[in-house]
């Protein structure tokens, strides 16, 4: 399994994107972090926003690295994966039937 997670600052582009990501069969499931406090620097000046995580659970973060960057509203995302297994056999079941099924594709 591949997790990708990135950020926006608006509840309706999180939900947008996290349904995205599932009808197009990119991932079986998207968790919304509710906004949390973020601090960075964007064009030389420090910014204070609240930001919404999105943990993109997924086979392969290239396709939804390149989906989000085509798709993601921000001009500059967050975009970073990491790789994780599966411990539960029937989570596994679930999740790989999800890639199985061309319904959402």
């Amino acid at each position: 399994m591949e997790f990708v997670i990135t950020t926006v600052n608006k509840t309706e582009d999180a939900e947008k994107l996290a349904e995205d990501l599932v009808r197009n069969g990119l991932s079986p499931c998207v968790n919304l972090i509710e906004a949390n406090n973020s601090v960075y620097m964007w064009n030389g000046e420090i910014v204070h926003e609240r930001e919404h995580i999105l943990l993109i659970k997924g086979k392969d973060h290239k396709k939804i690295s390149e989906f989000l960057g085509k798709n993601h509203p921000y001009e500059v995302p967050e975009i970073i994966w990491f790789s994780g297994e599966i411990s539960s056999d029937e989570y596994n079941n679930w999740f790989n039937s999800y890639f199985a099924n061309e319904t959402h594709n």
